[in-house]
């Protein structure tokens, strides 16, 4: 997913098998795929328009081809680009995932560098989520949590994602409110946290509790 009914093309694969697995507290499938030959060279070139309105996220082809429209053909394929800055990150769920699956070395680097306070929007809704980061391999290692759980442990979230299922991730934006030196106090951080929960009233009008 790019951004409002636009999404790039990543190939077309064919289910070999499934199998069961856990996600958090119940059961999900993973499949077992394997991509087609015919179509690949338009992987990461074609720009599809597509109106998806409902929450399911594995969908049969034959379904919807007809609402299906290729809008641009791009001369390269799309990829996730060097870290634009603190600045100017703003990345969605799917795109914090292939940062992290490919390990970027701009994105790592810069991320792992700097403690500091971040922001999630459901942008289904507009409603934020404020949290923050310290010690260790600073927003890298604690954004990195997220990619593995949707949720990064963090009580509001997890309960929004057992209300609207798991693909609702793909609502989310991460962006940087505020970057620290790594050796800044967690006492700091958390203070810093604070003040914008305060500021963004998260609490009264978003998704923090506390």
């Amino acid at each position: 997913h790019i951004e409002g009914h636009k999404w790039l093309f990543a190939g077309v694969y064919l289910v070999d098998g499934v199998k069961d697995g856990t996600w958090r507290e119940g059961t999900c499938y993973e499949y077992i795929t394997r991509e087609m030959s015919g179509l690949d060279h338009l992987t990461g070139k074609a720009i599809i328009e597509f109106k998806k309105t409902f929450r399911a996220s594995y969908l049969i082809g034959e379904n919807h081809i007809e609402q299906l429209f290729v809008t641009e053909l791009r001369n390269d394929r799309m990829t996730i680009g060097d870290f634009p800055g603190y600045n100017s990150v703003r990345l969605s769920y799917r795109m914090l995932k292939t940062v992290v699956r490919e390990r970027n070395p701009t994105w790592r680097s810069a991320l792992s560098n700097v403690s500091g306070v971040y922001l999630i929007v459901d942008t289904s809704n507009g409603k934020i989520y404020i949290g923050s980061a310290y010690g260790g391999e600073g927003i890298w290692n604690r954004w990195k949590v997220y990619t593995k759980s949707g949720h990064g442990g963090n009580r509001e979230l997890r309960d929004l994602l057992r209300l609207k299922g798991e693909e609702h991730t793909e609502y989310f934006q991460f962006s940087l409110l505020e970057v620290c030196d790594l050796n800044s106090s967690d006492k700091y951080i958390i203070e810093r946290e604070a003040h914008w929960k305060s500021v963004l009233m998260s609490r009264e009008f978003g998704l923090n509790k506390n």
